[in-house]
Order: C-alpha cells, then sequence, then structure tokens
C-alpha cells in the first residue's frame, strides 16, 4: 500500500503546477501563493490528522536540506553567468560573509540585551536567521524581473550566505551545548568556519572534473547526459555535507556554476537545449514543495505563546539587515573594489532579503535539550512569514518607485532598436506575400500601422540610429555562429574556447569605450608565440614538436572559423560603419590564414579537410532530424542513416588527422623542384632524407661551415643572414631550398640560415644530392639556375 504522506506530496506538486496560474490571476507572486495556501493546508492537516501533522514537521528539515535544496542551488548556479558572477565575486562574498556575520551579532546582542535571551542561544538564533534564503530570493526575483547586475548581487549573496550561515550556525550550536566557553573554542570555531567552507568549494571542484569527465563519456547519449547532472547535484550535496562534514551548499553551488560555465564543452546538443526544461521542471518542483512546506510547517497556534517576543525580534531582524547590508557596502564603494553599488540597490538587498524554507529547517535540527528551540521556532515562523507576505509583496514596487527598473538610455535605445528590429522581421515576408497576391496589403498596413504605434507609444523621442546597436548585434552574431559550430561538434573544443575569448574581448572593449575603441582592435595577434609554445622548447624534440602540432592546427582552425563567423555576421548587418569595420577584420584574418597556408600548407590541408568533414557531418545531422520530425522517415531509417553518416564522417576525419603527421613522401612530392619526379625517385628520396625540426631563432646553417648537405623547406619560415640591394634580408618558405652552393662549389657555406618560427626541413646528404643531379637533368637545371642567381645577387 502507498504511504499516505507520498500520496499528499503528489496532490501538492499537482496544485503547486496549478498555483502557478492561480497566482497569475490573483497578481501574487508565487512563492506567496504557495506559503498561504500552505498555511491553510496545514491547519486543515492539523484538525483531521494531527499524526501525519506531525511526522511532516519531523521529517521537514531533512526534506528541505537533503531533497529540495540541492536542485534548487544546482539550478540557480548553472543557470547563472559565471562572467557576471566574477566580475561581482568581491561584493557577493562581502555580502554572504560580513554582512551575514554582522547581522548574527546584532542580532544576538539585541536579543540579549533587549529581551534578556542568553547570548549564545541568541547568537545561534542570529546566524539561522540572517541568511537570506536563495529558494525563497531566487524565485522572486525571477518573477519581477530584476536588473541583471541586481539579480546576480541578491541572488549570489542567497546562495552564498546559505551555506555560511549553516556552517555558522553548527559553531554556534556546538558552542552553546560547552559546559565552558573559551578562546581554544573560539579559535577552533573560526578554524571549523573556514575549513568547511573552503573544504566545501573544494570538493565541488572535485566532482566537477569528475562528473564532466562521465559527461564526456556518456557524450553520445542525451538522457544519460541530463541524468548525470540530476545525480551530480545530490551526490555532491550529500557526501560533502553528510559525509564529508563540509558545506553542501557550496560543493553544490561550486559544482553548479563549473557545469554552467562549461556546459558547451561537455554536454552534446540535444542534453544542452534539455537541461533547460528539465532543471526549470525540477526547481518548479522543489520550489512548489518547499513553499507548501514552509507555509505546513507554520503552526499559527504557536504565535500566541510568544506574542510578547515577535514583534521586538521583527524590528531587531530587520533593523540588522538594515545595517549589515550598507555597512558591509559602504568600503567597496569607498576604496572602489568594485562597480559602485548604488543607494537604490542596497535598498533592495536589505529589502529583498527574504528568509524561507532554511530558517525553519534549521531551527527544527536543533536538539530537543536545546532550551530556546520553542520560542525559536516561533519567532524563525514569524520572520520567515512577514518577509514572505510584507516584503515579498512589495520589493516590485519599492524597486519602481526607486527606478531600479528604468533602463538606461543607452539600454532604452537598445530596447526601442530591438523592438524595431523584430517587427521588421515579422512584417518583412507578410508584404513578400501582398505582392503574389496571398495577403491585403491594407490588411498587413493597418496592423503594422497599430502595432508600431502602440509599441513605441511611450517613447518620448526618435529612435537613435546609434550604431552601437549594430556593433553590439554583429558581435553577438559572430558569438552565436561559434555555439551552433561547438553543439554540432564541427569546431574542436579549443579552437571554440579561443574564438570565445577573442569576440568577448571585443565585447569588453565594445562596453568599456564604445565603437570607437573597436576599431583600434587588431586580430594579428593571434599569430603571436605563446608562453606555452617557448615553455615546451625545454622539452626533447619529439614532444615539442608533438605540441607545435596540436597548436597550429588549433590557431588554423581558430582563423578559419574567424573567417566563416564574421562572413556570417556581415548578412546579418546593414550599418555601413559595422560593415566597413568588420569588412577590415576579415582581410586581416584572411591575410594571416593566407600566411599560415604559405608557411604550414600540410597543417592547412587538414584543418580544411576538418572543418569540411565537421560541417557535411552537422548538416546532414540536421536534415536527419528535420525529415524524422516531419515523419517523412521512420526512427529505424534515420537511426541507420545516423550510423552510416557517422562510419563517413570517421573517415574522413581520420583522413584529415593522418595530415597533420605527413610521411616524407608526402612532403616531398609537394616541393616545387620534386613535381616532375616520378613516384620511385620520390620514394627512394624519403629514404635517404632526414627530417629535422628547429625552433624560432636556431640556427639550420652557420656562415663559414663546411657544408655537406642539400636542405629543403617543409614547413615553416626561414631567413638568410645577408643583405640585399634593398637592405632586407632574404626569407625561404616552404619548398625553397638552399645549401646548394656549398656543394656545387665545394666551397664553405656563404651565409648563416636562421628559423624564423618553428620550422621543419629535409636535409639530403651530399651523396644522395650528387645522384639525384645525375639522374634527373630537370632538376641538376633549376638547381643551378637558383644557385647563379644567388651568386650574382
Amino acid at each position: 500500500m502507498i504511504p499516505l504522506y507520498v500520496i499528499c506530496i503528489i496532490t501538492l506538486l499537482g496544485i503547486g503546477f496549478l498555483g502557478t496560474k492561480a497566482s497569475q490571476t490573483l497578481k501574487l507572486p508565487h512563492s506567496v501563493f504557495l506559503v498561504i495556501l500552505g498555511i491553510a493546508g496545514g491547519m486543515l492537516l492539523r484538525s483531521t490528522n494531527p499524526e501525519l501533522a506531525h511526522h511532516l514537521s519531523l521529517e521537514f528539515s531533512e526534506i528541505i536540506l537533503f531533497i529540495l535544496l540541492p536542485p534548487l542551488i544546482f539550478e540557480s548556479a548553472y543557470q547563472m553567468d559565471f562572467s557576471d558572477f566574477k566580475k561581482d565575486f568581491v561584493p557577493i562574498s562581502i555580502l554572504a560573509s560580513f554582512a551575514l556575520i554582522i547581522s548574527t551579532a546584532l542580532i544576538g546582542f539585541g536579543l540579549h540585551y533587549g529581551l534578556g535571551i542568553e547570548l549564545i542561544p541568541a547568537l545561534v538564533f542570529g546566524s539561522l536567521i540572517s541568511a537570506t534564503d536563495p529558494v525563497a530570493v531566487v524565485a522572486l526575483f525571477k518573477e519581477v524581473g530584476a536588473p541583471k547586475r541586481l539579480n546576480t548581487l541578491v541572488e549570489g549573496e542567497s546562495l552564498l550566505n546559505d551555506g555560511i550561515a549553516i556552517v555558522l550556525f553548527r559553531v554556534l550550536v556546538a558552542a552553546a551545548a560547552a559546559p565552558v566557553i573559551d578562546s581554544q573554542m573560539f579559535t577552533g570555531g573560526m578554524m571549523q568556519f573556514v575549513t568547511v567552507a573552503i573544504g566545501g568549494a573544494s570538493v565541488g571542484l572535485i566532482f566537477a572534473f569528475i562528473f564532466r569527465s562521465l559527461l564526456r563519456f556518456t557524450a553520445s547519449s542525451a538522457p544519460a547526459q541530463l541524468g548525470i547532472t540530476v545525480s551530480s547535484a545530490y551526490l555532491t550535496f550529500v557526501i560533502a555535507d553528510h559525509y564529508l562534514h563540509v558545506s553542501g551548499v557550496i560543493a553544490t553551488l561550486t559544482l553548479g556554476l563549473y557545469l554552467g560555465s562549461h556546459a558547451r564543452l561537455t554536454l552534446n546538443k540535444d542534453a544542452l537545449h534539455g537541461m533547460h526544461y528539465l532543471w526549470e521542471f525540477l526547481a518548479l518542483s522543489a520550489n512548489t514543495l518547499v513553499f507548501l512546506a514552509v507555509g505546513v510547517a507554520i503552526n499559527p497556534g504557536i504565535f500566541q505563546e510568544s506574542i510578547s517576543y515577535i514583534l521586538p525580534t521583527l524590528g531587531i531582524v530587520y533593523l540588522a539587515r538594515t545595517i549589515a547590508v550598507p555597512v558591509s557596502v559602504a568600503p567597496l564603494n569607498l576604496f572602489k573594489l568594485t562597480q559602485p553599488i548604488s543607494k537604490a540597490y542596497q535598498v533592495v538587498l536589505v529589502w529583498g532579503g527574504l528568509r524561507g524554507g532554511l530558517a525553519l529547517a534549521l531551527v527544527l535540527l536543533l536538539p530537543e535539550s536545546f532550551a530556546y528551540k520553542p520560542l525559536f521556532l516561533a519567532l524563525a515562523s514569524a520572520v520567515v512569514l512577514s518577509t514572505l507576505l510584507l516584503n515579498a509583496l512589495t520589493v516590485a514596487p519599492i524597486m519602481n518607485k526607486l527606478g531600479v527598473n528604468k533602463l538606461s538610455s543607452s539600454d532604452e535605445n537598445f530596447y526601442y532598436r530591438s523592438l524595431k528590429l523584430v517587427f521588421e522581421k515579422i512584417f518583412s515576408p507578410l508584404h513578400q506575400a501582398t505582392g503574389r497576391g496571398g495577403l491585403s496589403e491594407n490588411v498587413v498596413n493597418d496592423i503594422e500601422n497599430k502595432s508600431n504605434k502602440e509599441m513605441f507609444s511611450d517613447n518620448k523621442s526618435e529612435i537613435s540610429q546609434s550604431v552601437d546597436f549594430d556593433f553590439k548585434q554583429f558581435l553577438l552574431d559572430e558569438k552565436h555562429y561559434y555555439d551552433e559550430k561547438i553543439e554540432d561538434a564541427a569546431i574542436t573544443k579549443s579552437a571554440y574556447q579561443r574564438l570565445i575569448r577573442l569576440v568577448n574581448r571585443r565585447l569588453d572593449i565594445f562596453n568599456e569605450k564604445g565603437s570607437y575603441g573597436l576599431h583600434a582592435f587588431e586580430l594579428n595577434h593571434e599569430l603571436r608565440e605563446s608562453k606555452t609554445s617557448k615553455f615546451m622548447q625545454l622539452f626533447p624534440k619529439r614532444v615539442s614538436q608533438s605540441y607545435r602540432v596540436k597548436e597550429f592546427s588549433i590557431k588554423l582552425e581558430v582563423l578559419l572559423n574567424l573567417e566563416f563567423a564574421i562572413k556570417h555576421a556581415l548578412h546579418n548587418t546593414k550599418s555601413d560603419e559595422v560593415k566597413k569595420l568588420a569588412e577590415k577584420w576579415l582581410v586581416s584574418a584572411s591575410n594571416v590564414l593566407e600566411g599560415f597556408y604559405k608557411i604550414y600548407p600540410s597543417y592547412g590541408l587538414a584543418v580544411q579537410a576538418s572543418f569540411v568533414a565537421n560541417t557535411v557531418a552537422a548538416s546532414s545531422e540536421h536534415v536527419l532530424h528535420e525529415l524524422r520530425e516531419e515523419a517523412i522517415i521512420s526512427q529505424s531509417v534515420y537511426s541507420q542513416a545516423k550510423r552510416k553518416l557517422h562510419l563517413i564522417h570517421d573517415k574522413r576525419i581520420k583522413e584529415s588527422t593522418d595530415l597533420l603527421n605527413p610521411t616524407m613522401s608526402q612532403l616531398l612530392v609537394k616541393v616545387p623542384l620534386f613535381t616532375k619526379l616520378p613516384p620511385m625517385a620520390i620514394d627512394d628520396l624519403s629514404k635517404s632524407a632526414k627530417k629535422k625540426v628547429f625552433s624560432s631563432g636556431e640556427n639550420i646553417v652557420n656562415k663559414g661551415e663546411q657544408g655537406d648537405s642539400f636542405y629543403l623547406v617543409l614547413m615553416g619560415l626561414l631567413e638568410v643572414d645577408v643583405k640585399t640591394p634593398d637592405g632586407t634580408k632574404p626569407r625561404l618558405f616552404t619548398g625553397d631550398f638552399f645549401g646548394e652552393l656549398s656543394l656545387l662549389l665545394e666551397q664553405p657555406r656563404n651565409a648563416t640560415v636562421t628559423a624564423v618560427i618553428d620550422t621543419e626541413i629535409a636535409e639530403i646528404d651530399a651523396n644522395t644530392f650528387a645522384l639525384l643531379l645525375n639522374q634527373y637533368p630537370e632538376v641538376e637545371v633549376e638547381v643551378k639556375s637558383a644557385a647563379q642567381k644567388r651568386l650574382n645577387a
């Protein structure tokens, strides 16, 4: 027989889902509606089935902490923009720690001196009631649509201070149970506080790397990847909190932030898109149960016994929050440690500090021997009710009153330009249909004019024609191109990360300096040798060469995709200024790409082959998916066709990978000097030729030394240390040769030849060289002709 409480939970979930519509009709925040519903349900349950009500209240803390909190923490962290979180990490961490401690102290001392409660127990209450509840705060701010930065500050604080509050609560509960409070206990408590917080972050990172590997292992199955994310949230929380005794909240927060920022690098396309719907459902389910459970857990009857404490406590709690936030923010603004946090934002931070299920869960975790447990349950219930009913219902009007939701002049222009762009895209095909006689031109024009009038009725001035909107749209179009490519597995993760860094750097420049800053931006720096490349020169040639092959292929892939992305974004812009700058970038990227093809032809062919193979595979997958969705082909046909396409793709990729490590025969056959040699001669020559690798700055031959070899440039760039009439030094590219003068004239080298960049050459000894010239007169003619020109230069 199914337990009654299981039926209750399923019923509550159904009621909560229906409540999303009911709360909209009543114009109440969903969380507030659920709490009111939960209180009514709890009163009904206590009058009809007190045993079940008592059972649910006993299980409340465990349900909140280990069942409902992990998915809510993970979902919020996963959805949070990690770059925004990083930018505001300093104020978030200060609010989550320093403000929490200030609030705890103010509430503790306030209850001690104002209401006569013992100091340590009063501080225990201060710790459990000071943390803004992530469940309540996140749910509310998603509903009211807070500005992006304000949302990051409030949500980040609520997520981080939740874990810190639990740690502080446990330390103070242990102190309350100790017979004597001394300096050693204080020091131990502080160490425990730091250890548990840092330990939680460390556990989160360790689990992030573990689950990232598992996600890559299951890359072919979207359902498996989605299931792993769910299990990761719960396992990380439970193992960190229950077994390792560190902060499960901070561990899960770290995991969610990491996986969210690396989602496109670890999840396949279907899983990436499915994450939104899966976690939105799980978050709604958890939110529903939390707020209903809060309502059920609050027994209005307990307020009668503590009525004299409730109002003073509410005053102390609100005052503590009002003091803690400005005191914590003031040094940040004064010393410019972060982007200034305005007075209006501080007011919202104070008033948006809701309390919810966490506070009640912590009260219920107090041991039965704790003398103030019944009183603290009543006080915590009163604070939770007050913030969820009073604050939650008034925070949106307060934000409107303070103008927090008001757009800046720049954002307002973006707002109207966005609306205008939407309407242009909507009505353009409709106008085309009128030309073919499918629609009435009068009807389309009438609806367009009315819609435009209503849409822009609140705009008092003409929409600015500033190109800022066009520049930002162009950069975001470019970024979207890379996102699509990584989702389709048409680009390597290394290349994607570099391209995203490149476009983000331009977006940062645009945000700081506007469009004029972009005009000074150059793409040529992508060719500069990295520190890693120089570091690899310390290793044996075989190791550093392997790195170079990988590094050059990534650089080529970056340039190739950059060129395609710029061309793609150019199609979507109408601004002449944006087009002019984009074409400048395009020319720069094309020139660099052409230079790479000239210097490293084999790598260029390999990357091009891989690019084409991945593009074909991604496009084929799209077509197959559409055919299946439209029921033109069955699932069995789809599966077999997909399997066949994967086999073909794997074969093409292997061929392109082989090009990254070409044989000596494959390299020699592309040298212009040997284009007329028969295959057998190339094979014989490749057996005696030796491939050598030289790093940037290394000398291949030195002036004055005796020559005993002939050299061919297979890949790279060399410089000859002789002066030409124009004062420049000659350079040798792929396919060029040198060293023939010393062999033909039997004299020492007349110049030093140095590698400008990492270079591969083929060395042919003197005997093989002489035999080659003797057997193939056409080669002899070309070599001697080149030698004569160098002598006359």
